[in-house]
């Protein structure tokens, strides 16, 4: 018992426990110490020499550190990204797409091997995995994922080269609906469909890539369809509770009912949503609405007014009519019966009444200007007007664009007559004063009688192009232009209604050269304008027609009044026009 004693105390309280546990174990106490004692010396060791390895790998790798089988161990972070950088530059990837492979340079094909992210999975280790000798093992072990940067557009663009596209949509399950009620509802089963395009194959191709596969195969991306024959089966009761409904229209006491009859030609089931649903063929619908015109018809009643001279004298309102809107009624209706509604109210559109224009006119110059800007308006072409009343009641005229220039086709040849009169009246030039398509008596009648151009540009040529365009102008024609020889004529209206009843009332020519003038005029062989809306009365006019011009001037001699009148059109379709306006004109001097 003294020994004992004596052993107890002859070890410290931690060499006590260390008996303890040398007698559990069945060991010498010896033994267990110096064990102990050289675990101390090995975590010592390996505390100071991870926490050298610490120190020396804050700049730099952990040994044995690898990264898609290259050793990148124990190297200065800038400069393992370096060679991250240069080794990942030659990288091919291979694609295997329908039996056929490409290699493309993965650079080139929009992959980036992120050098910094990658080496931060490295240098950025957590917990046990900080320790240096505990990341070389697991180096040894496992090597490092890289990171990769794809752009999926420049991958796909470079496949697209090696890829013929392939889509052929999934098909849903669908119901075949029978008009006969007797039969059943049979079901289409839906079948898969796949897809293979450059952005699939590119999609693919990345996810292979993230996994460290440069040589993927790529197949068709298979394409489920949304709803499957079971879906269907499910939903049969709902469509054949829908085979023995009925849809009511009804308004404004008025009721159109939809029987199953009807409505089952037009059932359709609606998979667009997260659920199934019975809806109609919208176009269907509509179809069957428009053979029910007089279904919600009440007609308009038209609005009548009275204008004179342009200005509302008088007027009767009418009332708005209404018609069934076939379309929206039909989208309305759909909606309605979707959500279980079979009472809709038909969209009515609103029928505006017609507007009914009396149009009256004055006996006087508004009344007279009115008629002509209307039928203008209303018809087709561009008009410069003139009328003036030389011997009537009520010295009426009107002046319609008349300012404005156009081309004159022939009627110039009225200038140039009354310039070769007036050099007959001061003696210098007789009839039979010789000229070089003729006497001038001869190219007097061909160029009015039957518009002949060569004796008009001889004529004007012997006048003298300056010494004429400044008689004219004297004369008071100033927005006229005659001086070039061959090519187009220009002047107004005005200036040629101002020529006219200049004539007539002998202000440029004595009475028997304006006599002699009128006489060729009444006889000229083109009738089909003024003088063919003048109801068989005397005209003397000069035509012009060239391009798409039709011209006319002259003077009417009418039953109750003789007026001027100059129809100058662009575009207006030839004679008729001209010929029309006329006839208005004259029942306006004539009323």
């Amino acid at each position: 018992m003294q020994t004992l004693q004596h052993s107890r105390n002859h070890y410290p309280y931690s060499t006590s426990v260390l008996v303890g546990i040398s007698n559990w174990l069945e060991l010498h106490p010896t033994a267990v110490v110096r064990s102990f004692q050289g675990c101390l010396v090995v975590l010592a060791s390996f505390t100071i020499l991870n926490t050298g390895l610490f120190t020396l790998q804050k700049t730099r790798t952990p040994m044995f550190t690898k990264v898609n089988g290259n050793s990148y161990s124990n190297m200065p972070i800038e400069s393992a990204k370096q060679n991250l950088k240069a080794d990942f530059s030659k990288v091919e990837l291979t694609v295997k797409i329908d039996d056929k492979s490409t290699s493309l340079n993965a650079v080139k094909a929009g992959i980036e091997l992120d050098a910094d992210k990658t080496l931060n999975e490295i240098t950025n280790k957590k917990g046990w995995q900080r320790i240096p000798l505990i990341a070389a093992i697991n180096n040894l072990l496992i090597g490092i994922k890289p990171v990769y940067n794809i752009d999926n557009e420049v991958l796909a663009a470079k496949l697209s080269a090696s890829i013929t596209p392939k889509v052929v949509p999934a098909k849903d399950a669908s119901a075949v609906i029978p008009t006969d009620a007797t039969k059943e509802v049979t079901i289409k089963p839906a079948e898969n469909g796949h897809e293979l395009t450059a952005e699939t194959a590119a999609e693919q191709v990345a996810g292979a890539i993230n996994n460290s596969n440069f040589a993927p195969v790529i197949t068709a991306k298979t394409l489920s369809p949304k709803w499957t024959k079971l879906d269907l089966e499910k939903f049969t009761p709902a469509i054949n509770a829908a085979r023995q409904t009925s849809l009511t229209l009804e308004a404004d006491g008025q009721k159109l009912v939809l029987t199953p009859q009807i409505l089952v030609p037009m059932l359709r089931v609606n998979s667009d949503g997260d659920a199934l649903k019975m809806t109609l063929d919208t176009v269907v619908l509509k179809a069957y609405l428009d053979t029910q015109p007089n279904l919600f018809y009440s007609a308009p009643v038209a609005t009548k007014t009275v204008q004179q001279d342009g200005k509302e004298i008088a007027r009767t309102e009418g009332t708005t009519g209404k018609q069934l809107d076939t379309a929206a009624t039909a989208v309305a209706a759909t909606k309605a019966f979707e959500n279980g509604v079979l009472n809709v109210v038909p969209a009515l559109a609103t029928l505006t009444p017609e507007v009914l224009v009396t149009k009256t006119y004055s006996n006087t110059n508004d009344g007279l200007y009115r008629i002509i800007d209307d039928f203008a308006k209303s018809h087709a072409g561009v008009y410069r007007v003139a009328a003036v009343e030389l011997n009537g009641p009520g010295d009426r005229s009107a002046f319609y664009n008349a300012d404005t220039q156009m081309i004159t086709a022939s009627t110039y040849k009225l200038f140039v007559a009354y310039g070769v009169l007036q050099k007959i009246e001061q003696g210098a030039w007789t009839m039979n004063t010789a000229t070089a398509s003729g006497s001038v008596g001869d190219c007097m009648y061909r160029m009015i009688h039957i518009s002949d151009n060569d004796c008009a540009a001889t004529l004007q040529k012997q006048l003298g192009y300056n010494e004429f365009a400044a008689q004219m102008k004297r004369d008071g024609f100033t927005s006229t232009n005659l001086l070039n020889s061959t090519g187009d004529k220009h002047s107004t209206a005005r200036d040629e209604m101002t020529l006219v009843t200049k004539l007539y009332n002998h202000e440029l020519l004595n009475a028997a050269s304006t006599d002699y003038l009128f006489g060729l005029m009444e006889n000229q062989i083109y009738r089909s304008g003024i003088p063919a809306g003048s109801n068989g009365s005397v005209v003397a006019d000069k035509v012009g027609f060239l391009y798409a011009l039709n011209h006319d001037v002259g003077v009417v001699y009418s039953p109750k009044s003789t007026y001027a009148l100059v129809i100058m059109t662009d575009g207006a379709g030839g004679w008729n026009n001209v010929k029309l306006l006329s006839q208005q004109i004259y029942d306006f001097y004539n009323q």
